[in-house]
């Protein structure tokens, strides 16, 4: 039933764009999972039974959800704090010779 889009899915792969997409991969999605199992306990289920393990499966992908998000907002608190900063720096011009006025932040 699946195999016409298992082979254009294959195909896909080996076209330029494919190539660049799935290289990106081990980037973002295989450093994901390594996390999981490395920082979040993710190599070993705690508890029995598919649903709990689903659970602590959804749990972990939440909290590296969380993490993610915290990281951008404090990158975006960061960047706002230092682009204020510089709009209230005295500027200055110096001459810059033969007649030319150079301002320097």
């Amino acid at each position: 039933v699946w195999e016409d889009y298992k082979d254009r899915a294959y195909a896909f792969t080996h076209t330029e764009y494919g190539k660049k997409i799935y290289a990106r991969r081990k980037e973002t999605i295989e450093r994901s999972f390594a996390d999981s199992k490395e920082l979040h306990g993710l190599r070993y289920c705690r508890m029995r039974g598919l649903a709990k393990a689903a659970e602590q499966c959804l749990l972990t992908a939440a909290v590296q959800n969380m993490k993610k998000i915290a990281n951008i907002l404090s990158n975006r608190d960061i960047m706002q704090s230092v682009k204020r900063c510089l709009l209230f720096l005295p500027t200055y011009t110096k001459p810059a010779g033969k007649g030319r006025v150079l301002s320097v932040i």
